[in-house]
């Protein structure tokens, strides 16, 4: 069974080294990179909330209102990295996930 598993590995390893990545998994579908865009986009967006309170710009929005949008664009940033965060864990343990059907149906024995 041992000798099975290092088979693998080895394959495992040479395709690696075929793409010259020598084995270390690489992010190859920039997650990272659009992580920090969600970070970068949000952060405006929030700034450009903040001034348009500040400032007085929309006068007849309520203060609450500019707050729900505030806390609103602080809950889609935080999906967006719960979901790149099982995105990139995926591509670096190079871990997949395969749905599974837990629930048998009922049987009747007669």
């Amino acid at each position: 069974a041992n000798d099975v598993r290092l088979l693998e590995a080895s394959k495992e390893i040479a395709l690696l080294a075929k793409r010259g990545t020598h084995g270390v998994p690489t992010d190859e579908r920039n997650i990272v990179f659009k992580l920090w865009s969600v970070f970068g986009i949000f952060l405006v967006l929030r700034v450009l909330l903040l001034a348009a309170w500040k400032r007085d710009y929309c006068p007849k929005t309520k203060d609450s209102s500019f707050a729900s949008f505030y806390m609103a664009l602080s809950t889609l940033q935080w999906v967006a990295y719960i979901f790149g965060y099982y995105l990139l864990y995926e591509t670096l343990t190079q871990f997949t996930i395969t749905p599974v059907l837990q629930v048998a149906a009922p049987t009747m024995d007669t």
